[in-house]
C-alpha cells in the first residue's frame, strides 16, 4: 500500500512488516535541540562511540545500521536513541551494549534522501501531517517511536547516502 500527504513536499510511504529482529547497540538519552545540526552532531558522536565496539559483534548480513528511537518525550524534550546492528542472537552481545529484540511490526516506511541533519524536519512532517492525513496512528506503547534504517550507501561523515524511517503503526 502506498500513500502520500504533505503540502509543498509530498512524502511517499509504503507499508512493510518489519522484524522480528535482534539488534545490539549503544543507547544514549539525548536532550532534543531546536537546531537540527546539533542533534545530528550528537547522534553522529554516538555512532562513532558505537563503532569502536561494533567491530567485535557477530553480525548477520546485510550489514545495515539501525537507529532506534525507543522513547520520545516531547514535554521533557528527551529521546532515548540506540545505534545498532543486526545480530544472530542475544548471546552474541557484549555486556557494554544493549540488546533489543523487536517483534514483527507493521510500519509506514518513508525514504529520506537529503542530509541526515534535516531528519527532524522530515520526522515532524511525518508525525504532524502525513500520518494524520492518512488516518494512521503510530504505536504509543510497546514499540519504538521510529526506526532509522541506513543503507550501505550511507556515509556517516557527510550525512548523505539515504536512509529509511520506519514508523510502527497501530493495527
Amino acid at each position: 500500500m502506498f500513500g502520500t500527504a504533505g503540502n509543498s513536499i509530498r512524502l511517499m510511504f509504503r507499508r512493510e512488516l518489519f522484524g522480528p529482529v535482534s539488534l545490539a547497540g549503544y543507547s544514549c538519552i539525548h536532550t532534543l535541540s531546536r537546531d537540527p545540526r546539533e542533534m545530528y552532531f550528537k547522534i553522529a558522536c554516538q555512532w562513532r562511540d558505537f563503532a569502536a565496539t561494533a567491530g567485535n559483534l557477530k553480525r548477520l548480513p546485510p550489514r545495515l545500521g539501525y537507529g532506534v528511537c525507543l522513547s520520545l518525550d516531547i514535554n521533557r524534550r528527551q529521546m532515548e536513541y540506540v545505534s545498532c546492528l543486526v545480530v544472530a542472537a542475544k548471546e552474541d552481545v557484549p555486556q557494554e551494549l544493549s540488546c533489543l529484540i523487536l517483534p514483527e511490526l507493521d510500519c509506514a516506511v518513508f525514504d529520506h534522501h537529503g542530509d541526515a541533519a534535516l531528519l527532524p524536519c522530515t520526522l515532524q512532517s511525518i508525525f504532524d501531517t502525513v500520518l494524520p492525513e492518512e488516518g494512521l496512528y503510530p504505536v504509543t506503547f510497546g514499540a519504538p517511536a521510529f526506526i532509522q534504517r541506513f543503507s550501505e550507501r550511507f556515509d556517516p561523515l557527510t550525512g548523505m547516502g539515504g536512509l529509511e524511517i520506519l514508523v510502527p503503526l497501530e493495527n
